[in-house]
């Protein structure tokens, strides 16, 4: 996965290959040597369908619809027009969050 990640990211979103399906993916794999029999017995294992599904899943609920996105506690969601926004109003939003859940456990 390091010797992966990296690269994986970089085909999809820097050299633009679709790699959306086993197919694209697999031989992706392959190219960057991985044992094909291997790769396919990892995508199709019950532990990275059900991760996929779950990813998937979340996709749907937070709406995401570009990335980076990043969702706090499960419902808050810093906007900004880049990133850098995205991450100055998160810490906002934190603070905003964090504060009252520490005085709430502190009153228990």
């Amino acid at each position: 996965l390091p010797r992966l990640d990296t690269a994986l990211f970089d085909a999809i979103h820097k050299e633009r290959k679709p790699l959306f399906n086993e197919e694209s993916l697999t031989q992706w794999a392959v190219d960057n040597g991985v044992s094909r029999s291997k790769f396919t017995e990892a995508y199709n294992s019950f532990a990275v369908t059900t991760k996929a599904s779950h990813a998937e899943q979340m996709s749907r609920n937070y709406k995401v619809d570009g990335v980076p996105k990043l969702v706090i506690d499960g419902k808050y969601v810093p906007l900004g027009n880049t990133f850098q926004d995205m991450l100055a109003n998160a810490g906002q939003v934190l603070n905003s969050v964090v504060e009252p859940a520490r005085g709430a456990k502190a009153s228990k």
